[in-house]
């Protein structure tokens, strides 16, 4: 008699079996199990295959990048990590707030009067005696809240103070 087993789309023959010959049943199990082992095996070595193709493609696909990438190095300059520093515009010199203030640097800066400096103004003291300024870690003149004086109001320091401390704003 002459079985025929499938296993995993792969079809055997069988020897001629006696049905009736003890252990036969075995040897068909053990036949099948190798023929299953057989064809993992050849999946495997296809597999395999496969991935070598993919892996020799991309090395072409890189080996084809690099050669890009050096001519495209040659034709163009190599960029330097940072630019080249650029040259500082020659800017006019600014004109104060009070044309002729402070052209001989004898000028206050709080109250724009000649003959003293900000640190001995008799002006920003008396303001910092009545606490409508006041001077930070840094030794700037502030408001009272800490805040910059405004120079948009017009004038000196001196008079944007006062006209605060007039408007109630200080």
């Amino acid at each position: 008699m002459d079985y025929s087993r499938s296993t995993g789309g792969r079809s055997y023959q069988t020897r001629e079996l006696v049905p009736d010959r003890p252990g036969s049943e075995a040897l068909v199990k053990m036949e099948e199990k190798i023929a299953m082992l057989t064809d993992t095996l050849i999946n495997a070595e296809k597999r395999q295959t496969q991935r070598d193709q993919q892996l020799q493609e991309l090395q072409k696909n890189i080996a084809s990048m690099k050669q890009t990438l050096v001519a495209n190095q040659q034709v163009a300059p190599a960029m330097p990590y940072a630019p080249a520093p650029m040259p500082y515009p020659q800017y006019q010199q600014r004109l104060p707030r009070n044309p002729g203030f402070g052209t001989q640097g004898n000028g206050c800066f709080y109250c724009q009067e000649t003959g003293h400096m900000l640190n001995s103004c008799p002006h920003a003291l008396k303001h910092l005696d009545a606490k409508w300024i006041i001077k930070n870690e840094e030794g700037r003149i502030r408001l009272p809240n800490g805040g910059q004086v405004p120079n948009n109001v017009g004038g000196s320091m001196k008079e944007t103070v006062e006209q605060y401390t007039r408007t109630g704003l200080v």
